[in-house]
């Protein structure tokens, strides 16, 4: 889940931008026109890697989740073995 979230975040990291640098350079205008030129004509891709990072940083929050969850069931678990011995 976490690999895939990663990858695929990467992947649309890289189609964005280089998407982006095409259209920047494709436009013409002042330096700010053709930023904003670029944008607008790669507004699909960038929701596109937005959504993907929303996704990785859920997948990334879920294993944090899982490693304070076992984390806490450890110091459980030591703290009980610990009133046996």
């Amino acid at each position: 889940m976490l690999k895939d979230a990663l990858l695929d975040a990467a992947d649309a990291e890289h189609t964005y931008r280089v998407e982006n640098a095409r259209k920047y350079l494709a436009a013409t205008g002042s330096i700010e026109a053709r930023k904003a030129q670029a944008t607008i004509d790669c507004e699909h891709l960038m929701l596109e890697r937005l959504r993907k990072d929303a996704k990785k940083e859920f997948a990334m929050e879920a294993v944090r989740d899982a490693r304070q969850a076992l984390s806490a069931r450890q110091s459980l678990l030591k703290a009980d073995a610990d009133k046996v011995f």
